[in-house]
C-alpha cells in the first residue's frame, strides 16, 4: 500500500487510532452525516481498524481499495467479513457464498462472464427511469406513512 494510508500510520494520532479503533459503522449518531466521520477516516487514518461489532477493517480511499481488490492473493473475497450488530464466534463461517463476489479468479471468471451482459452501460441506462420511478413510489410510500425518520440530501 505504499501510495495510500499504508505510509501515513507513524502520523495518525492516538485520539484519532482510538476513534477508529472504537468506529461503528452502524452507531445511529452518524446518521445526520454519515460522511463525516470517513472523511475523518480517509485524511487521517485511511486504512483503519475497529474493535467494534467484532473487529473489521476499513478502507477510505479509492486507490487502496482498487488495489486490493486487484489482489486476491492477498486479499481474498472468498472470507467475507461483514460488520454486525449480532456476535456471532466465528461470524464469517454462517455468511453464505455469495457468487461471484465471494470467488476469487479465475473460479470466478465464468461466473462474471454469464451476468457481465447484465451490468453494460446499454443494459443498465435501460433501467435507469425505471429504477428511479420504483425508488421515487417507495420513498412517496414511506414519507406518506411518515415511517421513521429521514432526509433526502442533493
Amino acid at each position: 500500500m505504499s501510495q495510500s494510508g499504508g505510509d501515513r500510520r507513524e502520523t495518525v494520532s492516538a485520539a484519532t487510532l482510538e476513534f477508529a479503533r472504537t468506529f461503528d459503522i452502524w452507531d445511529g449518531k452518524h446518521g445526520d452525516d454519515p460522511h463525516q466521520p470517513l472523511r475523518r477516516l480517509r485524511s487521517e487514518c485511511p486504512i483503519a481498524h475497529s474493535d467494534e461489532l467484532g473487529g473489521y477493517w476499513m478502507l477510505t480511499e479509492y486507490d487502496t481499495c482498487r488495489q486490493v481488490l486487484r489482489d486476491p492473493q492477498t486479499f481474498s473475497s472468498r472470507i467475507q467479513m461483514l460488520p454486525s450488530k449480532i456476535h456471532v464466534k466465528d461470524a464469517h463461517k454462517s455468511v453464505p457464498l455469495l457468487i461471484p463476489i465471494s470467488l476469487d479468479p479465475p473460479v470466478h471468471a465464468p461466473y462474471r462472464q454469464a451476468i457481465a451482459d447484465l451490468f453494460s452501460p446499454h443494459a443498465i441506462s435501460e433501467r435507469e427511469e425505471p429504477t428511479r420511478q420504483a425508488a421515487r413510489e417507495l420513498l412517496g410510500a414511506f414519507f406518506a406513512k411518515e415511517i421513521g425518520r429521514a432526509s433526502c440530501r442533493e
